[in-house]
């Protein structure tokens, strides 16, 4: 192999493709920043930026942020631009994101906890990625260009380190305190479909929780994120819905997003994208704030030159696709062909300056309010065919209406305001005349004229809906040879009603051609015709049902007691039908739906075809209060609208009681400031898929913790209180966060453990004795889905089975196992704990920290002379095996044992001289008699001496707990007892001390 040939070709490849690199950063930098053009931005005309209690934005260029309003905490001790308050200014147009890149393999990978992987871009297609606690995954740049994930997983500490490329991650699910870095020169370019949640102190692109270089990851948020307490995020971020930001996060570099709250004392600090090396690829690229393409027109095409009736002209500014250009702010001149008219507002927000009179000639400038679209007022007193022409003076874009006909004898076609679809349309048409030699105009009322033609213009889209109908008969959709309506003029005026039993869209056109009213200048009659403003009949209302669901019984609850629907996750059926005007729903006749109207049985719209108009289901949360909304998933968007009725097939992410509504979007004809809508109440109870359950980790306390000793039969306890941490979940293990109040339906009174020996105490021949104190519930109220069950002041009892010991008696470690049962895991609604659908029941298992002997106490005989203290012995032994030989062994490793002067009994007093029993000994002890505390297993008790010529035999006692006695006699356990012989003589001097019998 010529290894400098590969070298060179790999170096020229590596040169060309920075160049090119280069050269897409140079151009994509250069648009971003028009998207990143300060620290936070909203993409649609509504946008808001909520910036609560001390949250503020630093290092802004000019303080002008592009948000339809900012809205600030009135506490705030800081200004919310530092040092000084922002304003704003228009929104900035949404990008078109690139089609997202979805996996396409079944490959998986999971790293275990403390582990690390390297993936070498070799493959770079994954079903799913899996990383336990304090994993480390490396990425290597990729070399199809991209790495496709179907879910990333990464449990708590993971540290995810990424080289330059993109990254598509359909689902991106993690834990707290995640870190990433990037590495090498180039930018990290991350895509995430599914909306992601940081977890708590989380550092995206952080060195040691301080700002990184933002240059260095492009992140590209499809369904918005929330961001947790105490985390850093550095870098460009755009998101195309809503960015929650909670408290103490600080964001270096930018955030663009469709709504934006910033919690109490988080920052944003706003970093340049042409400061750095940040390259965008290919998310900007074609993405420069859309700007003007052309000017639209709506209008009547008939107009009267009476100067007391104006003719509304409608203009919007449009872009390339056809949309509004929603924040156009052009300064445009109005002309007419003719030269002649008179221009004033009827619906804009801005300017209008129309310095002459009757010139045609006018100026405008639009504001944000407008929404690219004004209603102005034109007049002529001109008999013209007249078009109107609209020019921006920045951009040079003119534009040419189609012409517009003023005459001195006109119809004009007046439909009432409310059009909806099968309610009654009344129109009224009226004949106006012009004296213009006298200055008069008015209606002609000599005109009485019978028998018009009268047909309707459909737009295309509408070829196929009914036309409306007068006297029950339709109406043509080209003119007529003859009038086969009827249309009688009485004065001028003729007031006609339309019935209409279906949607549509057209222009109501009327000629006379006839009558001969208005005759010529050669005296030939003159035909008059006018048309309408464009006409649409839109739908009454649309009817939701779940009657087609197969829970359908219980899909509506309004409190936490109510019936279950769903789990979260689990598909229900929606049905949306949009539905024809009925009297009864509309009682004061404005074509809306009444509250509370019943609607189920309304006629559906008939013969609907539009492949233009969706209608999207959305959602709101109704209970649990301050409750967070979760996500529709599935089918919650038509494709299009060409059903009387159509299915959506959804889940829901959340727990509780929503609010489902339909509207149609508002892409063609039926777009309106106010989309149609209906709302769908108290849809639920949608409850979890699941709880998963985790113990704190545990360690038994040695019942003398100072000595590392414990007893058979001597109460242990654990390290610290029992503490169950409870999550809900939905069916692919995301966290659910309504679960809390009246809707955690959990009854922690249930959890009553139960104690069992696990491997390491197997050689003992009893289970532990376990009484667990009432368990306490401790719920977290800011809906993260987590409750805790804490059980306090927990001991556990290995018991002294044997009087006296026998082979299995030996020391051993204690291990247990904590057990619940399915049915303590379960709430009221059936959710348990489960693995792979099934309920479980939980353990956690050989929890040790103790180790565990057989003890018995010794306390020897003694004898001293009548004038010298006398001393008892006193042994903790424990039964252990030596030498191939089980034995009791003094415990030398008690020095914890805590015996008291008053754990010592006088049992009897013998005096063989003197008198000294009743006077110097009762049958407690107390000063001057002595305890020695138990040092190395051994202490000792100093009886005070009687005295000169004072002798006999004390029976002293030691009363001990049961797991210290023995069975020194075969008859049950017993406390020891001691002789002590005063004197030089004993009635008992053989008797040194008692011998233990054991088995």
């Amino acid at each position: 192999m010529n290894i400098f040939n590969k070298s060179f070709t790999l170096g020229f490849i590596f040169l060309t493709l920075m160049l090119f690199s280069l050269n897409v950063m140079a151009d994509n930098s250069e648009s971003c920043s028009t998207i990143f053009a300060d620290a936070l931005g909203t993409i649609n005309s509504g946008g808001e930026i909520n910036l609560n209690y001390n949250a503020a934005i630093f290092n802004s260029p000019d303080n002008i942020i592009a948000a339809n309003q900012i809205n600030t905490n009135s506490g705030s001790s800081i200004l919310s631009c530092h040092p000084q308050n922002c304003s704003t200014t228009n929104t900035l147009s949404a990008l078109t994101l690139p089609n997202f890149e979805n996996y396409s393999s079944s490959n998986k990978k999971s790293i275990n906890t403390n582990g690390s992987y390297i993936f070498d871009g070799s493959v770079t297609d994954f079903e799913e990625i899996d990383a336990n606690s304090n994993a480390t995954l490396t990425f290597l740049t990729p070399a199809s260009g991209f790495y496709k994930i179907g879910k990333l997983s990464l449990n708590d500490k993971v540290k995810l380190y990424l080289y330059e490329g993109d990254y598509y991650i359909e689902e991106f699910s993690l834990n707290s305190e995640l870190e990433i870095h990037i590495l090498g020169s180039g930018s990290a370019r991350v895509f995430t479909q599914k909306k992601v949640d940081f977890n708590d102190k989380s550092k995206i692109n952080s060195l040691n929780g301080l700002e990184g270089d933002p240059s260095k990851l492009i992140w590209t948020f499809y369904e918005g994120f929330t961001i947790n307490t105490n985390s850093v995020f550095t870098g460009f971020i755009y998101s195309k819905e809503d960015v929650d930001i909670n408290s103490n996060v600080n964001i270096y570099g930018a955030l663009t997003a469709q709504n934006i709250t910033v919690n109490t004392d988080s920052s944003i600090y706003y970093i340049n994208p042409e400061s750095g090396n940040a390259d965008f690829g290919d998310l900007c690229a074609l993405q420069s704030t859309p700007t003007i393409d052309y000017f639209d027109f709506s209008f009547a095409a008939s107009a009267s030159t009476c100067p007391n009736i104006a003719s509304n002209i409608i203009i919007q500014a449009k872009d390339t696709n056809g949309n509004n250009l929603s924040n156009y702010l052009g300064f445009v001149t109005l002309s007419t062909s003719s030269g002649h008219g008179t221009w004033s507002i009827n619906d804009a927000q801005g300017t209008l300056n129309d310095a002459i009179n009757d010139d045609g000639s006018a100026t405008y400038q639009f504001t944000a309010t407008d929404n690219a679209q004004i209603t102005l007022n034109l007049t002529n007193a001109h008999a013209d065919i007249l078009s109107i022409n609209v020019f921006d003076n920045s951009s040079g874009i003119n534009s040419n209406s189609s012409t517009i006909t003023f005459s001195d004898n006109v119809f004009l076609v007046e439909p009432d305001a409310v059009q909806v679809a099968g309610k009654p349309l009344d129109v009224t048409i009226k004949l106006i005349q012009t004296d213009a030699l006298n200055n008069q105009c008015g209606i002609a009322s000599d005109y009485n004229q019978s028998d018009l033609k009268l047909w309707v213009e459909p737009t295309s889209m509408m070829s196929s809906a009914n036309t409306p109908m007068l006297n029950s008969i339709n109406l043509n959709t080209s003119e007529p040879v003859n009038s086969i309506n009827t249309v009688n003029f009485a004065a001028g005026i003729a007031n006609i009603t339309l019935e209409t039993d279906d949607i549509n869209q057209f222009i109501l056109h009327i000629k006379d051609d006839v009558s001969g009213f208005v005759k010529n200048q050669d005296g030939s009659n003159r035909i008059l015709e006018a048309q309408s403003e464009l006409i649409t009949l839109r739908p009454f209302a649309i009817y939701l049902s779940l009657n087609n669901d197969i829970n359908s019984a219980t899909s509506f609850a309004d409190s936490a007691n109510g019936t279950t629907f769903k789990k979260v996750d689990e598909l229900f059926l929606l049905t949306a039908s949009p539905v024809l005007w009925q009297l009864s729903d509309d009682v004061n006749n404005d074509g809306v739906i009444d509250t509370n109207a019943l609607i189920s049985d309304n006629p559906l719209i008939p013969n609907i075809h539009l492949s233009n108009e969706s209608i999207e289901i959305l959602v709101n949360n109704n209970l649990p209060l301050l409750g967070e909304t979760g996500e529709l998933d599935g089918v919650i968007k038509s494709n299009d609208y060409i059903n009387k009725t159509l299915s959506y097939l959804m889940s829901y992410s959340e727990v509780g009681i929503i609010d489902l509504i339909a509207q149609f979007t508002e892409n063609g004809f039926l777009e309106t400031n106010n989309p149609l809508q209906n709302t769908l109440l108290s849809v639920g109870r949608f409850v979890p898929d699941h709880f998963e359950l985790t113990l704190n980790n545990l360690s038994i306390n040695n019942a003398q913790q100072a000595c590392a000793i414990s007893y058979q039969g001597q109460g242990l306890t654990f390290d610290q209180d029992l503490i169950f941490t409870f999550s809900a979940h939905n069916n692919s293990g995301g966290l659910v966060k309504n679960y809390v109040a009246d809707f955690n339906r959990f009854d922690h009174s249930q959890i009553s453990p139960l104690i069992s020996r696990s491997v390491g105490s197997t050689a003992y021949g009893s289970e532990p004795e376990y009484n667990p104190t009432s368990p306490v519930l401790t719920e977290h109220l800011d809906f993260d889905g987590d409750w805790v069950v804490t059980l306090a002041n927990n001991l556990i009892t290995f018991p002294k089975l044997n009087n006296q010991p026998i082979a299995s008696d030996l020391p051993f470690n204690a291990s247990i196992n904590i057990n619940l049962t399915q049915s303590q895991l379960s709430d009221l609604d059936g959710v348990c704990v489960e693995i792979a659908d099934s309920c479980i029941d939980f353990s956690s298992n050989d929890i040790t920290g103790a180790t565990v002997a057989y003890a018995i106490t010794t306390m020897q005989n003694g004898s001293s002379s009548e004038l010298s203290v006398a001393s008892l012995p006193i042994e903790i032994k424990i039964w252990a095996n030596s030498n191939n030989r089980s034995d009791f062994h003094t415990i030398t490793a008690d020095s914890c044992t805590d015996f008291l002067i008053d754990d010592f009994e006088f049992i009897s007093c013998t005096q063989t001289t003197g008198n000294w029993c009743s006077a110097t000994y009762s049958n407690t002890l107390s000063t001057p008699h002595i305890w020695t505390d138990v040092q190395n297993g051994r202490g000792n008790l100093h009886i005070q001496n009687p005295g000169i010529n004072n002798t006999g035999q004390l029976i002293v006692k030691l009363n001990l707990p049961d797991y210290l006695k023995f069975d020194f006699f075969g008859n049950g356990l017993t406390s020891p007892t001691s002789t002590i012989e005063f004197g030089q003589s004993s009635t008992n001097s053989s008797l040194i001390f008692i011998q233990e019998r054991y088995k």
